[in-house]
C-alpha cells in the first residue's frame, strides 16, 4: 500500500469488531479511504473513498459493524459515513478533488479561517456533519458510544476547548457537552480527577466510554486523566 495517500496518514482502523477484511485510513490529503486486504496482493487500489472533508483527517473510528465510520477533520467537522455510499476509486481518481483548502493554515496554533463557512462538496455523501468541537493543536480523536449501554446511538469526541462533545445519531443534534457550560477553571461540576486538575480550555485529545457503565475517561494536555459519570 505504498503511496496509499498523498499526505501523512494520521489514523487507521478495522471495519468490523470481530473479524474484518476491510480497513479505513484517514490522511492529511482530506480523504478517508477504504481498503480490502483480500485485494491488496493484486492491487494497491483502495476499494473506495469518502469525499467531503475540506482539510486533513485527524482520526477515523469504525462503529464495528462493518458499515459505519466516523472521522474527525481539521475543518472542524466530525462526519459519519456509510460504506455503502462511498465513491468508487475510478470516479475518485478521475474526477474528485477536495474543495478549496485554507492556504497556509496551521492547525497547531491558528483558528480555522472557514469556520462557520463550510462548503459542501458535490460528492459529499456523509450521513452527518457535526460541528461545535475544536480540532486544533493535536490529532483529536472520535468514537462511537458502546453498544451494550447506548445501542451506539452517539458519536463523541475530545476537543481543543477541553470539553467532551457527544452528538446524537438519531436526531443529528448535540446530546451533551462535558464539562457543563459555565464551568470555570478547577470547578467542573460533573467530574473528578486523577493527576493534575484539568484547566478549562486545555485540549482533550482522547476520550473512552466504558463498555458497560455510563462512565467516560478523557486525557488532557495538562497531564490529567478525567473521569465522568453521565
Amino acid at each position: 500500500m505504498s503511496g496509499a495517500h498523498e499526505d501523512e496518514i494520521n489514523s487507521v482502523c478495522w471495519a468490523n469488531r470481530d473479524n474484518s477484511d476491510i480497513l479505513f485510513t484517514g490522511s492529511d490529503d482530506c480523504f478517508v479511504k477504504v481498503w480490502d486486504r483480500r485485494n491488496l496482493s493484486s492491487s494497491a487500489r483502495p476499494a473506495g473513498v469518502f469525499v467531503g472533508h475540506q482539510e486533513g483527517i485527524t482520526n477515523v473510528a469504525s462503529k464495528g459493524d462493518g458499515l459505519y465510520i466516523a472521522s474527525n477533520g481539521k475543518d472542524q467537522l466530525l462526519k459519519v459515513w456509510d460504506i455503502r455510499r462511498m465513491a468508487d476509486y475510478d470516479t475518485f481518481s478521475n474526477k474528485l478533488k477536495p474543495l478549496r483548502r485554507a492556504h497556509g493554515y496551521d492547525y497547531y496554533d491558528e483558528r480555522y479561517p472557514f469556520s462557520g463557512r463550510h462548503c459542501k462538496h458535490p460528492q459529499d455523501r456523509s450521513l452527518f456533519s457535526f460541528t461545535g468541537h475544536g480540532v486544533f493543536n493535536t490529532l483529536i480523536r472520535c468514537q462511537f458510544s458502546p453498544i451494550e449501554t447506548t445501542g451506539q446511538r452517539y458519536v463523541y469526541t475530545g476537543s481543543s476547548d477541553g470539553r467532551i462533545h457527544i452528538y446524537d445519531l438519531m436526531t443529528g443534534n448535540v446530546a451533551i457537552r462535558l464539562p457543563q457550560q459555565g464551568a470555570t477553571s478547577g470547578e467542573d461540576v460533573q467530574g473528578f480527577f486523577y493527576g493534575s486538575r484539568n484547566r478549562y480550555g486545555v485540549p482533550a485529545r482522547d476520550v473512552s466510554w466504558h463498555p458497560h457503565y455510563p462512565v467516560l475517561a478523557s486525557t488532557s494536555f495538562d497531564q490529567s486523566v478525567k473521569i465522568w459519570a453521565l
